[in-house]
């Protein structure tokens, strides 16, 4: 009963949306003779989005309902296309019960679907499998203690949930700078316990992944000046040191004493049944004498949805595109090029952070491109800002001249970790993305960039069940599939040299 009065509350949200949607273009064309579309470059977002519809600057300079300026790449991928791939990802999950999460029916049958296209166009495909993570779990509690004194767990100190079952026994160090940078430990002893500060010039997992490249037998990541308390974590990373979190007043007590420190963590990892990744590749043209087959373009999504919705827009969206993308991809081109389509991403990007930690490959990969929920109903355009100098030339080069050629205003949006670009990302492969928004609220100032209703979240059916079909907005899809596709055509013809000479330079 419950479940259907929440269906009937989003139907009257979803007749609400479009009702104001539409008078709110009304209301524009009414009052307005002709819309300038801005194009934002430089102002940073939250996760989330909003949405545009029916209104747009032609190629002529004149207001339209719906505009269709030329594209700028010769290129087949179709919306009509992409269409139907959503359907049959609709199809799939109504035949399992409504869901396609990982180790489902829904996701075995989506992942058939997918290597059956892919096969059929000649790609080599791998199906690579791993054990998921269900979650973490520990036995209350880990101990932090030096020969004079017992820290208190909850009032002093956490363990990172998700941090490896183990102890350490070491000198501490304390790491100046903020320890997500490999020169923060050129003098770092090997087999010290690393104290850092917590920061916001890179992740947590960041400075644990530095932390552990240097050797260091454990972390504890100290609160700042500004926020002073304890604080949990959950690492997003498959740490192999145990991972401490600890208060402020905490932090400068071991700053200010070196000493022998004793950590163990009681934490452990529960698995659940193997899980897919889809890797599909093709070649570069051998015969063409400026072809180079030793750097690899990859573009990959996350196929699996959350357990108790479809996942059409979540990450159906995505998933149709590149796939289509990849359909129809000349066979000519100047590098390799590579699409993965990710198992578990619901899990904590499970399937992603297992090809990164497992590629032989990573130094060769010039770019990901990541796409995940691109036709959200309230939507904004969005791009993953740079955290690079390789990003920017990724935006510079793609992004940036698409949406300028189309007259379509574009802003960056700070995703974080939130989809399947980080682990990529947190091992120095440069990364780009597209967003149409989630979970985020609209403000007044995206609805007047963009249109749509503010004050709302750009997705409603944002990880429900209702994220179905219905629920995915077909112009920003398009726009979107279109960067995409331009974006992936170019980087895999362009000489990349540049974005492997500044893949670890600032941005």
């Amino acid at each position: 009963q419950r479940k259907m009065m929440k269906r009937r509350n989003m139907k009257v949200l979803s007749n609400n949306l479009t009702f104001r949607l539409v008078a709110s273009n009304l209301l524009s064309l009414v009052g307005t003779a002709a819309i300038v579309v801005l194009l934002f470059v430089g102002q940073q977002h939250d996760a989330g989005g909003a949405r545009r519809r029916g209104l747009g600057q032609g190629g002529d300079g004149e207001t339209c309902c719906v505009c269709s300026p030329p594209r700028l790449v010769d290129h087949n991928v179709s919306l009509a296309n992409i269409v139907g791939h959503l359907k049959a990802l609709q199809d799939i999950a109504d035949s399992a019960g409504g869901s396609r999460e990982a180790g489902s029916k829904g996701f075995d049958d989506s992942t058939a679907y997918v290597k059956e296209q892919l096969t059929q166009a000649g790609y080599t495909v791998e199906v690579q499998t791993f054990d998921a993570l269900d979650g973490c779990g520990y036995e209350c509690c880990g101990t932090m203690s030096t020969a004079d004194k017992q820290f208190h767990y909850g009032g002093e100190f956490y363990e990172t949930w998700c941090s490896p079952f183990a102890s350490a026994e070491a000198l501490t160090t304390f790491v100046e700078n903020d320890g997500c940078r490999d020169l923060d430990f050129v003098d770092f002893e090997a087999g010290n316990i690393a104290i850092v500060q917590r920061s916001d010039s890179c992740s947590i997992d960041k400075q644990v992944v530095t932390a552990q490249s240097a050797g260091a037998s454990s972390i504890v990541i100290f609160n700042d000046e500004d926020r002073v308390d304890l604080f949990a974590y959950t690492l997003q990373i498959a740490s192999k040191i145990p991972v401490f979190t600890a208060s402020y007043s905490v932090g400068q007590e071991l700053v200010q004493n070196t000493a022998l420190l004793s950590l163990n963590s009681t934490s452990s990892i529960e698995t659940i049944e193997m899980q897919t990744n889809i890797i599909a590749e093709k070649q570069g043209d051998s015969d063409n004498p400026s072809s180079d087959d030793q750097l690899i373009v990859m573009a990959g999504c996350h196929l699996d949805s959350v357990q108790w919705g479809p996942g059409i827009n979540d990450n159906g969206s995505g998933s149709a595109t590149i796939l289509e993308i990849a359909l129809q991809m000349p066979e000519s081109t100047k590098h390799r090029v590579r699409f993965a389509f990710w198992g578990a991403e619901e899990l904590d990007k499970r399937g992603s952070y297992y090809y990164v930690t497992k590629s032989q490959e990573l130094e060769n990969i010039a770019v990901y491109l990541n796409l995940d929920m691109i036709g959200s109903p309230n939507f904004n355009r969005m791009y993953y800002i740079p955290v690079s100098a390789a990003e920017e030339l990724i935006v510079k080069t793609t992004w940036i001249p698409f949406f300028q050629s189309r007259n379509l205003s574009v802003i960056p949006v700070d995703i974080q970790g939130r989809s399947d670009h980080y682990p990529f990302q947190l091992a120095g492969v440069p990364t780009g993305g597209l967003f149409s928004g989630s979970d985020g609220v609209k403000t007044e100032e995206e609805a007047t960039l963009f249109g749509g209703v503010a004050g709302i979240t750009m997705d409603p059916c944002y990880h429900d069940f209702c994220d179905t079909f219905e629920n995915v907005n077909q112009q920003v899809l398009e726009e979107l599939s279109d960067a995409a596709a331009q974006a992936v055509l170019t980087l895999v013809n362009r000489d990349n040299s540049d974005l492997m000479q500044n893949r670890n330079a600032p941005a």
